[in-house]
């Protein structure tokens, strides 16, 4: 089989309807590829899967995904789907995340750290103003933190410009296909991400323009890429709370700004931290505290303690697992590696952390310190 003939037969299998974790798994452990779900009889196709084929849908899964691959090859973008090691970690194997996602651009979606700034189009000069300085702040602890967001207007545009001036990654979900750009008149924008290092992702192939329903469900996407979100400004009925909840279900941070009283576009934040659904930003800065992104001395270097404490022979393999991982490790990923029963293994960790010598990450990460 030909690399195109592999990869119409991943985004054919992306984009059947009622593809998911679940089924692609069920699929791996029998032995089934991602082509024998296409040329294997149906109800062959159906016991392995674990669900009821539909021939036409099968069909016609098959038929976009030809001029689907086309469309990738012709312009560079790539797909990932949620059972293969290159899907978002933070996303994997959750319910409701998409089969499929597109990516055009460079910018990697498994970084270390991760943020989404979201909020309301309308945004008034006090929410236009807050995410530049929170940026910057990330900036200057980190050159590989993702600015996620969704390329449209108001606090979502202003994200993504302050990560292009701060020289961050910057990652667009949109709602639509990637043969188009909404708003039109961002068109500039998503070039400037692209030209960047940034990326646009989506989970509809081409020929899907942007419906109201389909904004709502690219949030779960802004949220699934990101350790944190922050809601900048949003009233009670924004679009943006449906992030903050996304972000919540996949067990995601969640912070907002708040405002005063008076402003409708801070009533949704306000009622966020209120109902305890989102920690208070209290300055710019906190957002990278949030992140557990350390400050820098004067000379460049992240300040660390001077002594490195003793580490105990139970400590040293953890310790050398995480310094050998090029991103922050979860317990599962440590565990798997080091074999030590997960509750001792808790209780090392947070011996660690609290000797400063491993540093807790948001999702419940680790890292070496040194």
């Amino acid at each position: 089989m030909t690399g195109d003939e592999r990869l119409i037969y991943r985004v054919a299998v992306g984009l059947y309807p009622a593809m998911n974790f679940d089924v692609l798994s069920r699929m791996r452990r029998c032995g089934m590829s991602y082509e024998d779900f296409f040329t294997s009889e149906a109800g062959e196709v159906s016991f392995a899967a674990g669900i009821v084929v539909d021939v036409a849908l099968r069909a016609a899964a098959l038929e976009k995904a030809k001029t689907e691959s086309e469309f990738m090859l012709r312009h560079h973008i790539r797909c990932h789907l949620c059972i293969e090691a290159d899907y978002p970690f933070r996303m994997r194997a959750k319910q409701g995340v998409p089969a499929i996602l597109f990516v055009m651009g460079d910018a990697t979606l498994n970084p270390p750290v991760s943020v989404s700034f979201v909020g309301t189009r309308r945004a008034t000069a006090y929410g236009l103003n807050f995410a530049r300085p929170a940026i910057e702040e990330i900036a200057a602890r980190s050159c590989d933190t993702n600015i996620v967001s969704g390329l449209a207007y108001g606090i979502d545009a202003s994200a993504h410009l302050a990560a292009l001036d701060a020289s961050l990654p910057t990652v667009a979900v949109v709602a639509h296909g990637l043969d188009t750009i909404f708003p039109a008149k961002h068109r500039d924008l998503a070039r400037s991400i692209l030209d960047s290092g940034g990326a646009l992702v989506t989970e509809y192939p081409t020929g899907n323009p942007p419906f109201r329903g389909r904004f709502l469900e690219r949030n779960r996407i802004i949220a699934g890429l990101s350790d944190l979100t922050v809601v900048v400004e949003s009233d009670r009925a924004g679009g943006s709370l449906s992030t903050a909840a996304h972000a919540r279900n996949l067990n995601h941070q969640v912070a907002a700004v708040p405002g005063r009283l008076s402003d409708q576009y801070s009533s949704g934040c306000n009622d966020l931290i209120a109902s305890g659904r989102a920690v208070m930003i209290t300055s710019p800065g906190s957002v990278a505290d949030m992140l557990g992104l350390q400050k820098k001395s004067s000379k460049g270097v992240a300040m660390t303690p001077s002594l490195v404490p003793e580490m105990s022979d139970e400590q040293k393999p953890i310790y050398i697992c995480l310094q050998n991982s090029l991103t922050p490790m979860t317990p599962d990923q440590i565990l798997s590696r080091v074999g030590i029963p997960v509750a001792k293994l808790l209780a090392i960790l947070n011996e660690m952390v609290c000797d400063a010598i491993v540093l807790r990450h948001p999702g419940n990460r680790y890292s070496a310190a040194f």
